[in-house]
This record gives C-alpha cells, sequence and structure tokens, in this order.
C-alpha cells in the first residue's frame, strides 16, 4: 500500500458537480448511488494532496444532453461544496467521457512534470473508467481508489 506520493503525483478530480446528486437523472432502477460516502473519502483525500503541496486537477462535464443535470448553464454544473477549485489547480472543460479528449489535460500535467495520476470522483462506470484507461494509455502511473468513486 502507498501512503505517501513524490511531487510528480496529482490527484485528479473527475466531475465533482452538484449534478450528480440529482439522483432521478443517475439513480437507475434503485434511484441511489452506490457509494454515498465517496465526497468524505474524496475530501479527506484532496486535504492530504493539499496539505503535501501536491497538484490537483479537476475535470468538469458540460453534458451534450439535453436533460442531463451536468451543464455549467445550471446550478447544478458547478462544483461540489468543499471541492472549490484554488488559482493553482488545473482545472479542464469537457463535454465526453474522458478527460483528456478535446481538452489541455496531458500538456497541462506533462508541463507540471506529473508522471503519476491519482484519480477519483464520478460516475465510475462512464467518465471515471474512461479517463483512468486514457491516463495509463497515455504513459501516466495510474491509480484509481475505489472508496472515492461513484456510480
Amino acid at each position: 500500500m502507498i501512503t505517501q506520493f513524490s511531487s510528480d503525483t496529482a490527484l485528479l478530480l473527475v466531475d465533482v458537480q452538484k449534478g450528480v446528486d440529482v439522483l432521478e437523472h443517475w439513480g437507475g432502477p434503485t434511484g441511489r448511488r452506490n457509494n454515498p460516502d465517496a465526497e468524505s473519502y474524496m475530501l479527506r483525500l484532496l486535504a492530504a494532496f493539499r496539505h503535501n503541496g501536491l497538484t490537483i486537477a479537476y475535470t468538469r462535464h458540460d453534458s451534450r444532453e439535453a436533460a442531463s443535470p451536468l451543464k455549467f448553464s445550471l446550478p447544478t454544473g458547478a462544483q461540489k461544496e468543499g471541492f472549490e477549485v484554488q488559482p493553482t489547480d488545473i482545472v479542464v472543460e469537457k463535454d465526453v467521457n474522458s478527460g483528456f479528449i478535446g481538452t489541455d489535460l496531458e500538456i497541462q500535467l506533462r508541463h507540471k512534470g506529473i508522471k503519476r495520476l491519482v484519480i477519483v470522483g464520478f460516475f465510475t462506470n462512464m467518465c471515471i473508467e474512461t479517463t483512468t484507461r486514457m491516463a495509463g494509455n497515455l504513459g501516466f502511473d495510474t491509480y484509481l481508489v475505489p472508496d472515492c468513486c461513484a456510480t
């Protein structure tokens, strides 16, 4: 188990936006998420990364789907409370599942010397899986933290 990361490590928070709480849109047949504690674990990890001065990166999703709550034009498109972006954070905006397609995320990470990514966020079966696979394909040493993800 890894307990400490070096300065070439970044925390990538995927789509941690208010719209993930609109369960009537995302809840599926159960009407609930599979991990209701994901945010509390993410906040602990985020605090540890900030405390150690490590790079923080965010993807923000602006959906192409008309009914999606993940639209920048809606209040539900905003970051969730506690996940406010700081001036030194990397932020990319996307409208597909991958944080790398149509964004400069890879360029920004490489510019900061990032070689390792710790990935957390929403939704595991969509944007998390896609972004994690692409990060590995691009040569990043990639870690997914299951307790910090939800579908």
